[in-house]
Protein backbone atom coordinates (compact mmCIF):
# COMPACT_ATOMS: atom_id res chain seq x y z
CA UNK A 1 0.00 0.00 0.00
CA UNK A 2 1.43 3.62 -0.09
CA UNK A 3 3.72 5.32 2.09
CA UNK A 4 1.35 7.81 4.17
CA UNK A 5 2.92 10.78 5.39
CA UNK A 6 3.32 11.02 9.10
CA UNK A 7 2.20 13.97 10.71
CA UNK A 8 4.64 15.97 13.19
CA UNK A 9 2.81 16.93 16.38
CA UNK A 10 2.36 20.06 16.59
CA UNK A 11 5.59 21.50 19.14
CA UNK A 12 3.29 23.58 21.15
CA UNK A 13 1.60 20.39 22.51
CA UNK A 14 4.47 18.00 22.38
CA UNK A 15 5.72 20.38 25.83
CA UNK A 16 2.50 19.63 27.79
CA UNK A 17 2.18 15.80 26.68
CA UNK A 18 3.21 13.17 29.19
CA UNK A 19 5.18 10.77 27.38
CA UNK A 20 3.24 6.95 27.20
CA UNK A 21 4.59 4.19 25.63
CA UNK A 22 2.72 2.54 22.62
CA UNK A 23 1.27 -0.77 22.51
CA UNK A 24 3.77 -3.56 21.00
CA UNK A 25 2.40 -4.28 17.24
CA UNK A 26 3.63 -6.49 14.43
CA UNK A 27 7.17 -5.67 13.30
CA UNK A 28 6.75 -5.21 9.11
CA UNK A 29 9.32 -3.86 6.40
CA UNK A 30 8.03 -1.39 4.04
CA UNK A 31 9.72 -1.51 0.81
CA UNK A 32 9.33 1.89 -0.92
CA UNK A 33 11.49 2.81 -4.38
CA UNK A 34 11.64 4.37 -7.65
CA UNK A 35 12.14 3.60 -11.01
CA UNK A 36 11.12 0.05 -12.55
CA UNK A 37 13.60 -1.63 -14.39
CA UNK A 38 17.65 -2.52 -13.95
CA UNK A 39 18.23 1.47 -14.98
CA UNK A 40 20.98 1.02 -16.99
CA UNK A 41 21.51 2.53 -20.16
CA UNK A 42 18.08 4.34 -21.93
CA UNK A 43 15.36 4.97 -19.64
CA UNK A 44 12.26 4.49 -22.01
CA UNK A 45 10.31 6.98 -19.77
CA UNK A 46 12.96 9.36 -20.18
CA UNK A 47 13.65 8.86 -23.82
CA UNK A 48 9.65 9.65 -24.51
CA UNK A 49 10.22 12.97 -21.94
CA UNK A 50 12.90 14.34 -24.26
CA UNK A 51 11.14 13.76 -27.54
CA UNK A 52 7.97 15.47 -26.32
CA UNK A 53 10.67 18.38 -25.58
CA UNK A 54 11.62 18.59 -29.46
CA UNK A 55 15.10 16.11 -29.07
CA UNK A 56 15.39 13.30 -32.22
CA UNK A 57 16.79 9.91 -31.63
CA UNK A 58 20.30 10.57 -32.08
CA UNK A 59 20.22 13.42 -29.25
CA UNK A 60 18.55 11.12 -26.99
CA UNK A 61 20.56 8.40 -27.43
CA UNK A 62 23.72 10.36 -27.53
CA UNK A 63 22.15 11.49 -23.68
CA UNK A 64 21.91 8.31 -22.36
CA UNK A 65 24.84 5.97 -23.82
CA UNK A 66 28.00 8.55 -23.75
CA UNK A 67 30.26 8.23 -26.24
CA UNK A 68 28.58 5.73 -28.70
CA UNK A 69 27.23 7.12 -32.17
CA UNK A 70 25.10 5.89 -34.44
CA UNK A 71 26.18 4.33 -37.96
CA UNK A 72 24.65 1.67 -40.61
CA UNK A 73 24.97 -2.20 -40.46
CA UNK A 74 24.52 -4.40 -43.02
CA UNK A 75 21.53 -7.17 -43.89
CA UNK A 76 21.33 -10.24 -40.65
CA UNK A 77 19.32 -13.47 -40.42
CA UNK A 78 18.34 -13.83 -36.72
CA UNK A 79 17.14 -17.89 -35.24
CA UNK A 80 14.91 -16.34 -32.28
CA UNK A 81 13.80 -19.43 -30.12
CA UNK A 82 10.09 -19.56 -30.01
CA UNK A 83 9.41 -22.40 -28.64
CA UNK A 84 11.93 -24.07 -26.11
CA UNK A 85 11.65 -27.52 -24.69
CA UNK A 86 8.63 -28.61 -26.00
CA UNK A 87 7.12 -33.00 -26.80
CA UNK A 88 5.72 -31.40 -29.96
CA UNK A 89 5.02 -28.36 -32.02
CA UNK A 90 2.30 -26.94 -34.10
CA UNK A 91 2.49 -25.28 -37.59
CA UNK A 92 0.09 -23.85 -39.76
CA UNK A 93 0.29 -21.86 -43.18
CA UNK A 94 -2.27 -20.50 -45.50
CA UNK A 95 0.15 -21.28 -48.57
CA UNK A 96 1.98 -24.50 -49.68
CA UNK A 97 5.23 -25.20 -47.60
CA UNK A 98 8.47 -26.38 -48.42
CA UNK A 99 9.71 -28.58 -45.82
CA UNK A 100 13.46 -30.18 -45.61
CA UNK A 101 14.70 -32.58 -43.06
CA UNK A 102 18.77 -32.72 -42.61
CA UNK A 103 20.64 -33.91 -45.60
CA UNK A 104 17.33 -34.74 -47.70
CA UNK A 105 15.75 -32.58 -50.72
CA UNK A 106 13.11 -30.64 -49.47
CA UNK A 107 9.49 -31.60 -50.09
CA UNK A 108 6.53 -29.53 -51.17
CA UNK A 109 3.31 -30.04 -48.50
CA UNK A 110 -0.01 -28.21 -49.47
CA UNK A 111 -1.71 -25.33 -47.16
CA UNK A 112 -2.86 -26.22 -43.46
CA UNK A 113 -1.85 -27.41 -40.47
CA UNK A 114 0.39 -30.13 -39.62
CA UNK A 115 2.23 -31.46 -36.04
CA UNK A 116 6.43 -31.50 -35.68
CA UNK A 117 7.30 -34.44 -33.05
CA UNK A 118 10.26 -36.56 -32.03
CA UNK A 119 10.23 -39.59 -33.61
CA UNK A 120 13.25 -42.13 -33.22
CA UNK A 121 16.23 -39.98 -33.54
CA UNK A 122 14.96 -38.04 -35.52
CA UNK A 123 11.45 -35.80 -36.06
CA UNK A 124 7.93 -36.72 -38.06
CA UNK A 125 5.89 -34.42 -39.71
CA UNK A 126 2.29 -35.19 -39.19
CA UNK A 127 -1.27 -33.68 -41.00
CA UNK A 128 -3.96 -32.09 -38.87
CA UNK A 129 -5.30 -35.44 -38.92
CA UNK A 130 -2.52 -36.71 -36.82
CA UNK A 131 -1.11 -38.90 -40.27
CA UNK A 132 2.74 -39.31 -40.67
CA UNK A 133 3.55 -36.91 -43.68
CA UNK A 134 7.48 -37.16 -44.03
CA UNK A 135 9.73 -38.26 -41.34
CA UNK A 136 14.15 -37.66 -41.26
CA UNK A 137 16.58 -36.52 -39.79
CA UNK A 138 16.65 -32.94 -37.61
CA UNK A 139 16.67 -30.33 -37.88
CA UNK A 140 13.83 -29.94 -40.27
CA UNK A 141 13.10 -26.63 -41.84
CA UNK A 142 9.54 -25.16 -43.26
CA UNK A 143 9.24 -21.90 -45.52
CA UNK A 144 6.13 -20.72 -46.74
CA UNK A 145 5.61 -20.07 -50.15
CA UNK A 146 5.73 -16.26 -51.78
CA UNK A 147 6.59 -15.22 -48.75
CA UNK A 148 3.93 -15.79 -46.22
CA UNK A 149 4.05 -16.16 -42.65
CA UNK A 150 4.21 -19.41 -40.81
CA UNK A 151 2.01 -19.87 -37.38
CA UNK A 152 3.73 -21.49 -34.63
CA UNK A 153 2.27 -22.79 -32.02
CA UNK A 154 -1.19 -20.68 -32.73
CA UNK A 155 1.79 -17.49 -33.47
CA UNK A 156 2.17 -16.08 -36.76
CA UNK A 157 5.97 -14.99 -37.84
CA UNK A 158 7.78 -14.19 -40.99
CA UNK A 159 10.30 -15.68 -41.91
CA UNK A 160 11.14 -19.73 -42.16
CA UNK A 161 10.58 -22.48 -38.75
CA UNK A 162 12.94 -24.94 -38.05
CA UNK A 163 12.74 -27.42 -35.43
CA UNK A 164 15.96 -28.88 -33.51
CA UNK A 165 16.32 -32.18 -31.69
CA UNK A 166 16.93 -31.51 -27.76
CA UNK A 167 17.84 -34.43 -26.35
CA UNK A 168 14.08 -36.55 -26.19
CA UNK A 169 12.18 -32.93 -26.88
CA UNK A 170 12.32 -29.98 -29.38
CA UNK A 171 13.02 -26.60 -29.69
CA UNK A 172 11.27 -24.08 -32.58
CA UNK A 173 13.67 -22.04 -34.28
CA UNK A 174 12.06 -18.83 -36.27
CA UNK A 175 15.03 -17.96 -38.80
CA UNK A 176 13.82 -14.13 -39.34
CA UNK A 177 15.29 -10.67 -41.14
CA UNK A 178 16.94 -8.66 -38.44
CA UNK A 179 14.37 -5.79 -39.27
CA UNK A 180 11.11 -7.96 -39.44
CA UNK A 181 12.44 -9.36 -36.17
CA UNK A 182 12.68 -5.62 -34.81
CA UNK A 183 8.84 -4.81 -36.31
CA UNK A 184 7.63 -7.79 -33.99
CA UNK A 185 9.91 -6.62 -31.17
CA UNK A 186 9.27 -2.52 -30.48
CA UNK A 187 5.52 -2.69 -29.70
CA UNK A 188 6.38 -5.49 -26.92
CA UNK A 189 9.02 -3.56 -25.61
CA UNK A 190 7.92 0.18 -25.76
CA UNK A 191 4.17 1.62 -25.95
CA UNK A 192 3.33 1.73 -29.93
CA UNK A 193 1.08 5.03 -29.18
CA UNK A 194 3.73 6.85 -27.92
CA UNK A 195 4.38 7.50 -32.19
CA UNK A 196 1.54 9.52 -32.13
CA UNK A 197 2.96 12.45 -30.16
CA UNK A 198 7.12 11.26 -29.37
CA UNK A 199 7.92 9.32 -32.50
CA UNK A 200 11.58 10.17 -31.73
CA UNK A 201 11.32 7.83 -28.65
CA UNK A 202 10.16 4.83 -30.86
CA UNK A 203 13.38 5.68 -33.40
CA UNK A 204 15.80 5.66 -30.00
CA UNK A 205 14.12 2.46 -29.27
CA UNK A 206 14.57 0.97 -33.05
CA UNK A 207 18.18 1.58 -32.93
CA UNK A 208 18.68 0.63 -29.13
CA UNK A 209 16.96 -2.37 -29.62
CA UNK A 210 18.34 -3.26 -33.12
CA UNK A 211 22.19 -2.68 -31.35
CA UNK A 212 20.84 -4.81 -28.21
CA UNK A 213 19.89 -7.43 -30.46
CA UNK A 214 23.12 -7.85 -32.96
CA UNK A 215 25.98 -7.34 -29.41
CA UNK A 216 23.54 -9.84 -27.53
CA UNK A 217 23.76 -12.97 -29.86
CA UNK A 218 24.50 -16.14 -28.59
CA UNK A 219 28.29 -17.98 -30.31
CA UNK A 220 27.15 -21.20 -31.74
CA UNK A 221 24.27 -23.46 -30.88
CA UNK A 222 21.25 -23.89 -32.83
CA UNK A 223 19.77 -20.27 -32.12
CA UNK A 224 21.02 -16.80 -31.36
CA UNK A 225 18.21 -14.96 -28.98
CA UNK A 226 15.18 -15.76 -26.68
CA UNK A 227 12.10 -15.08 -27.71
CA UNK A 228 11.06 -13.17 -23.85
CA UNK A 229 13.01 -11.27 -21.32
CA UNK A 230 16.00 -12.89 -21.22
CA UNK A 231 16.58 -10.80 -25.10
CA UNK A 232 14.09 -8.99 -25.78
CA UNK A 233 10.44 -9.70 -25.96
CA UNK A 234 9.09 -10.78 -29.32
CA UNK A 235 6.03 -11.42 -30.72
CA UNK A 236 6.32 -12.26 -34.27
CA UNK A 237 3.80 -11.15 -36.88
CA UNK A 238 0.85 -10.86 -34.48
CA UNK A 239 3.18 -8.34 -32.57
CA UNK A 240 3.35 -5.53 -35.27
CA UNK A 241 2.03 -2.18 -34.59
CA UNK A 242 1.90 0.21 -37.79
CA UNK A 243 3.64 3.10 -35.66
CA UNK A 244 6.32 1.11 -34.27
CA UNK A 245 7.23 -0.56 -37.89
CA UNK A 246 7.16 3.03 -39.41
CA UNK A 247 10.08 3.75 -36.33
CA UNK A 248 12.09 0.39 -37.66
CA UNK A 249 11.84 1.15 -41.53
CA UNK A 250 12.54 5.09 -40.54
CA UNK A 251 15.85 3.94 -38.93
CA UNK A 252 16.88 0.89 -41.15
CA UNK A 253 20.08 -0.64 -40.42
CA UNK A 254 21.28 1.80 -37.61
CA UNK A 255 23.07 1.17 -34.66
CA UNK A 256 25.00 2.26 -31.91
CA UNK A 257 28.95 1.84 -31.96
CA UNK A 258 31.43 2.59 -29.63
CA UNK A 259 35.17 1.97 -30.87
CA UNK A 260 33.83 0.60 -34.30
CA UNK A 261 31.87 -2.36 -31.97
CA UNK A 262 28.39 -2.38 -32.23
CA UNK A 263 26.85 -2.03 -28.12
CA UNK A 264 24.75 -3.85 -25.63
CA UNK A 265 22.59 -0.58 -25.52
CA UNK A 266 20.77 -1.69 -22.39
CA UNK A 267 17.26 -0.05 -21.67
CA UNK A 268 14.37 0.02 -19.20
CA UNK A 269 11.23 1.31 -18.35
CA UNK A 270 11.82 4.15 -15.92
CA UNK A 271 15.15 5.73 -14.43
CA UNK A 272 13.28 7.10 -11.15
CA UNK A 273 15.79 10.35 -12.10
CA UNK A 274 18.93 9.03 -12.58
CA UNK A 275 20.31 5.72 -14.44
CA UNK A 276 23.59 3.72 -13.04
CA UNK A 277 26.29 2.40 -14.12
CA UNK A 278 26.90 -0.82 -15.18
CA UNK A 279 28.84 -2.15 -13.05
CA UNK A 280 26.72 -1.58 -9.74
CA UNK A 281 23.76 -3.94 -10.92
CA UNK A 282 26.00 -6.36 -12.85
CA UNK A 283 29.55 -8.10 -11.91
CA UNK A 284 31.93 -6.78 -14.56
CA UNK A 285 34.29 -3.70 -15.54
CA UNK A 286 32.76 -0.50 -16.05
CA UNK A 287 31.71 0.31 -19.54
CA UNK A 288 32.29 3.99 -20.92
CA UNK A 289 28.69 4.14 -22.48
CA UNK A 290 26.96 3.14 -19.58
CA UNK A 291 27.56 5.87 -17.15
CA UNK A 292 25.29 6.71 -14.62
CA UNK A 293 23.20 9.95 -15.74
CA UNK A 294 21.08 12.67 -14.76
CA UNK A 295 17.64 11.67 -16.04
CA UNK A 296 14.80 14.58 -15.88
CA UNK A 297 13.04 13.95 -18.72
CA UNK A 298 11.63 10.67 -16.65
CA UNK A 299 9.61 12.96 -15.12
CA UNK A 300 6.79 11.48 -16.94
CA UNK A 301 7.19 8.39 -15.68
CA UNK A 302 4.45 6.70 -12.67
CA UNK A 303 7.73 5.37 -11.25
CA UNK A 304 9.50 8.46 -11.57
CA UNK A 305 8.92 9.68 -7.60
CA UNK A 306 7.75 6.87 -5.49
CA UNK A 307 6.12 3.59 -6.61
CA UNK A 308 2.44 3.40 -6.19
CA UNK A 309 2.81 -0.15 -4.71
CA UNK A 310 5.77 -0.55 -1.90
CA UNK A 311 6.02 -3.98 -1.02
CA UNK A 312 5.85 -4.55 3.08
CA UNK A 313 6.84 -8.07 4.63
CA UNK A 314 6.45 -9.28 8.21
CA UNK A 315 10.00 -9.50 10.26
CA UNK A 316 9.25 -13.35 10.07
CA UNK A 317 8.31 -14.09 6.63
CA UNK A 318 11.65 -11.77 5.99
CA UNK A 319 13.78 -13.77 7.90
CA UNK A 320 12.33 -16.89 6.40
CA UNK A 321 12.73 -15.85 2.91
CA UNK A 322 16.53 -15.09 3.19
CA UNK A 323 17.23 -17.99 5.63
CA UNK A 324 18.15 -15.47 8.04
CA UNK A 325 17.14 -18.70 10.85
CA UNK A 326 15.14 -16.10 12.68
CA UNK A 327 12.80 -12.67 12.18
CA UNK A 328 14.91 -9.75 10.94
CA UNK A 329 14.84 -6.87 13.23
CA UNK A 330 16.80 -4.59 10.78
CA UNK A 331 17.69 -3.99 7.06
CA UNK A 332 20.53 -1.81 6.74
CA UNK A 333 22.22 -0.90 3.23
CA UNK A 334 25.88 -1.28 3.19
CA UNK A 335 26.94 0.26 -0.57
CA UNK A 336 24.47 2.40 -3.58
CA UNK A 337 25.57 2.67 -6.75
CA UNK A 338 25.39 6.13 -8.27
CA UNK A 339 21.56 6.32 -8.65
CA UNK A 340 21.68 5.47 -5.72
CA UNK A 341 20.59 1.86 -6.16
CA UNK A 342 21.22 -0.60 -3.57
CA UNK A 343 24.17 -2.74 -4.52
CA UNK A 344 24.95 -4.92 -1.03
CA UNK A 345 22.66 -4.89 1.59
CA UNK A 346 22.69 -7.06 5.02
CA UNK A 347 19.50 -8.36 6.84
CA UNK A 348 20.04 -8.68 10.98
CA UNK A 349 18.29 -11.38 12.83
CA UNK A 350 16.83 -11.66 16.43
CA UNK A 351 18.91 -14.40 16.64
CA UNK A 352 21.97 -12.61 15.90
CA UNK A 353 22.68 -13.75 12.66
CA UNK A 354 23.02 -11.85 9.54
CA UNK A 355 22.68 -12.39 5.80
CA UNK A 356 24.33 -10.25 2.98
CA UNK A 357 22.99 -9.85 -0.25
CA UNK A 358 22.29 -8.16 -3.46
CA UNK A 359 19.76 -4.97 -4.04
CA UNK A 360 18.99 -7.59 -7.45
CA UNK A 361 18.59 -10.60 -5.09
CA UNK A 362 15.97 -8.49 -2.78
CA UNK A 363 14.43 -6.67 -5.55
CA UNK A 364 14.05 -10.65 -7.39
CA UNK A 365 12.71 -11.97 -4.20
CA UNK A 366 10.33 -9.23 -3.04
CA UNK A 367 9.43 -8.59 -6.50
CA UNK A 368 10.54 -4.92 -6.30
CA UNK A 369 9.98 -2.36 -9.63
CA UNK A 370 14.13 -1.84 -9.04
CA UNK A 371 17.01 -1.77 -6.83
CA UNK A 372 16.57 1.88 -6.04
CA UNK A 373 14.49 1.62 -2.89
CA UNK A 374 14.82 2.56 1.03
CA UNK A 375 13.10 0.35 4.14
CA UNK A 376 10.93 1.62 6.88
CA UNK A 377 10.78 -0.67 9.65
CA UNK A 378 7.28 -0.10 11.30
CA UNK A 379 5.40 -1.69 14.34
CA UNK A 380 8.80 -1.29 16.30
CA UNK A 381 7.51 -1.04 20.24
CA UNK A 382 8.84 2.58 21.24
CA UNK A 383 11.81 2.58 24.34
CA UNK A 384 10.08 3.07 27.50
CA UNK A 385 10.24 6.87 28.76
CA UNK A 386 10.54 8.22 31.90
CA UNK A 387 7.41 10.81 32.19
CA UNK A 388 9.09 13.93 33.80
CA UNK A 389 5.65 15.65 34.94
CA UNK A 390 4.37 18.63 34.26
CA UNK A 391 6.72 21.48 33.14
CA UNK A 392 5.81 25.02 33.44
CA UNK A 393 6.61 27.78 30.82
CA UNK A 394 6.22 31.01 29.55
CA UNK A 395 4.59 31.87 26.55
CA UNK A 396 8.15 33.75 25.55
CA UNK A 397 9.99 30.40 26.55
CA UNK A 398 7.84 28.23 24.84
CA UNK A 399 7.61 30.30 21.84
CA UNK A 400 11.74 30.64 21.16
CA UNK A 401 11.82 26.79 22.07
CA UNK A 402 9.35 26.16 19.13
CA UNK A 403 11.78 28.84 16.77
CA UNK A 404 14.89 26.80 17.48
CA UNK A 405 13.53 23.47 16.13
CA UNK A 406 11.88 24.98 12.98
CA UNK A 407 13.84 25.01 10.71
CA UNK A 408 14.84 21.33 11.20
CA UNK A 409 11.15 20.15 11.28
CA UNK A 410 10.59 22.05 8.02
CA UNK A 411 13.55 20.11 6.25
CA UNK A 412 12.12 17.70 7.60
CA UNK A 413 8.92 17.58 5.97
CA UNK A 414 10.38 19.03 2.98
CA UNK A 415 12.96 16.26 2.24
CA UNK A 416 9.63 13.67 3.22
CA UNK A 417 7.56 15.36 0.82
CA UNK A 418 10.35 15.33 -2.40
CA UNK A 419 10.36 11.10 -1.00
CA UNK A 420 6.73 10.66 -1.13
CA UNK A 421 6.31 13.05 -4.60
CA UNK A 422 4.20 16.15 -2.99
CA UNK A 423 4.64 19.51 -3.09
CA UNK A 424 6.80 20.82 -0.40
CA UNK A 425 4.53 22.11 2.33
CA UNK A 426 4.35 25.65 3.01
CA UNK A 427 5.58 27.64 5.83
CA UNK A 428 3.16 28.45 8.50
CA UNK A 429 1.67 31.98 8.63
CA UNK A 430 4.04 34.53 10.92
CA UNK A 431 6.52 31.74 11.53
CA UNK A 432 9.68 33.81 13.62
CA UNK A 433 7.85 36.87 14.05
CA UNK A 434 8.48 38.66 17.09
CA UNK A 435 11.46 39.24 19.34
CA UNK A 436 11.89 36.93 22.52
CA UNK A 437 14.54 37.88 24.92
CA UNK A 438 17.02 34.74 26.19
CA UNK A 439 20.09 34.96 28.04
CA UNK A 440 22.62 33.51 26.19
CA UNK A 441 23.08 30.46 28.18
CA UNK A 442 19.54 29.89 27.57
CA UNK A 443 20.09 30.28 23.89
CA UNK A 444 23.07 28.04 23.61
CA UNK A 445 21.33 25.26 25.66
CA UNK A 446 18.21 25.56 22.85
CA UNK A 447 21.07 24.91 20.37
CA UNK A 448 22.91 22.52 21.37
CA UNK A 449 19.25 20.26 21.96
CA UNK A 450 18.72 20.25 17.91
CA UNK A 451 22.02 20.03 16.14
CA UNK A 452 21.52 16.78 16.24
CA UNK A 453 18.75 16.79 14.52
CA UNK A 454 20.02 19.75 12.38
CA UNK A 455 22.59 17.69 11.01
CA UNK A 456 21.16 14.67 10.46
CA UNK A 457 18.33 16.51 7.96
CA UNK A 458 21.17 18.12 5.93
CA UNK A 459 23.00 14.53 5.58
CA UNK A 460 19.50 13.03 4.68
CA UNK A 461 18.88 16.11 2.16
CA UNK A 462 22.26 15.79 0.36
CA UNK A 463 21.92 12.34 0.25
CA UNK A 464 18.27 12.98 -1.92
CA UNK A 465 20.01 15.50 -4.25
CA UNK A 466 23.19 13.70 -4.83
CA UNK A 467 25.33 16.05 -2.99
CA UNK A 468 28.25 14.90 -0.47
CA UNK A 469 26.92 15.19 3.30
CA UNK A 470 27.90 18.59 4.58
CA UNK A 471 30.94 18.83 6.93
CA UNK A 472 29.43 18.87 10.49
CA UNK A 473 29.76 22.58 12.31
CA UNK A 474 32.32 23.36 14.97
CA UNK A 475 30.02 22.30 18.40
CA UNK A 476 32.01 25.62 19.96
CA UNK A 477 31.61 24.63 23.30
CA UNK A 478 30.51 27.79 24.78
CA UNK A 479 31.77 26.22 28.50
CA UNK A 480 29.31 24.75 31.23
CA UNK A 481 25.80 25.23 31.54
CA UNK A 482 23.11 24.11 33.85
CA UNK A 483 20.06 23.70 33.75
CA UNK A 484 17.26 21.98 36.12
CA UNK A 485 16.27 18.52 35.07
CA UNK A 486 12.57 20.09 34.15
CA UNK A 487 14.06 22.40 31.73
CA UNK A 488 16.44 19.51 29.51
CA UNK A 489 13.14 17.50 29.67
CA UNK A 490 11.37 20.15 27.98
CA UNK A 491 13.90 20.87 25.88
CA UNK A 492 14.57 16.99 24.96
CA UNK A 493 10.29 16.95 24.10
CA UNK A 494 10.65 19.87 22.12
CA UNK A 495 12.77 18.38 19.49
CA UNK A 496 11.39 14.57 19.49
CA UNK A 497 9.06 15.22 16.22
CA UNK A 498 12.20 16.25 14.40
CA UNK A 499 14.27 13.82 15.51
CA UNK A 500 11.90 10.95 15.14
CA UNK A 501 11.32 11.69 11.95
CA UNK A 502 14.79 12.16 10.63
CA UNK A 503 15.85 9.05 12.14
CA UNK A 504 13.43 6.87 9.84
CA UNK A 505 14.07 9.40 6.90
CA UNK A 506 17.40 8.33 7.03
CA UNK A 507 16.96 4.37 7.94
CA UNK A 508 14.30 4.87 4.36
CA UNK A 509 17.46 6.28 2.64
CA UNK A 510 19.75 3.55 3.88
CA UNK A 511 22.06 6.76 5.45
CA UNK A 512 22.29 4.32 9.05
CA UNK A 513 24.80 1.58 8.49
CA UNK A 514 25.62 -1.20 10.60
Amino acid sequence: MPVRPRRIVPLALACALAAAAPAAAEVTFTFQGRGFGHGVGMSQYGARGAALAGWDAERILAHYYRGAVVAPTGTTTLRVRVAENVAAIALRSDTAMSVAFAGAPAIAVPAGGYGVRRAGAGIALHDAAGREVARGAGPVTATASGGGVIAIDGRRYRGAFAAHVVGARLDGVNVVDLEDYLAGVLPREVPASWGDDAPAALDAQAIAARSYALASRRAGGHYDLHADVRSQVYGGRDGEDARTTAAVRRTAGRVLLYGGRVIAAYFSSSSGGRTEANEHVWPGEPLPYLRAVDDPWDAGSPYHRAWPDPVTVGAAELGRRFAVGAPVEAVRVLERGVSPRVVRIRLDGAGGRSVETTGAAVRAELGLRSTWFWVTRRGEPAAPRRSGGRVSLTAAQLRINQRISQAAVRRVNEVTAHLEGRPAPARAAGAGRGRVRLSAGQLRINQRISQAAVRRVNAARARVDGRPAPAPGRAGAPGRIRLSAAQLLVNQRISQAAVRRVNALRRELGLDRG
